[in-house]
């Protein structure tokens, strides 16, 4: 895949942060997507780089086709869990609904 590279260096620019193993926030970061491959691994690596992290992080995915989700499946883990949702064709505000539902915190 040829986006694996973008991936691999957020990740690990993300993972370098030592604030991240201590700092954790109770929230939930909920992102929907279409076609974000490209862009994805910027937005994960500068919200792993900050001072505190998120709980979790929610992908929902509205059919996207470049790779968005495949991506994650083959990279190193990042300083939060990421999990995934599928919502196909549905668009962002039910995305973003959906994803604030299956959120663990707040």
């Amino acid at each position: 895949m040829h986006f694996q590279k973008a991936w691999k260096a957020a990740a690990s620019r993300a993972n370098s942060n030592p604030a991240n193993a201590h700092n954790p926030v109770d929230i939930s970061v909920v992102l929907p997507v279409r076609n974000e491959a490209e862009t994805l691994p910027q937005l994960l690596g500068d919200l792993g780089k900050g001072t505190r992290i998120p709980a979790e992080v929610i992908i929902v995915d509205d059919a996207s086709e470049d790779g968005t989700l495949e991506a994650l499946a083959h990279l190193p883990e990042w300083p939060f869990p990421i999990r995934t949702m599928d919502n196909p064709g549905r668009g962002k505000k039910p995305g973003l609904s959906a994803g604030i539902k299956a959120a663990s915190q707040e």
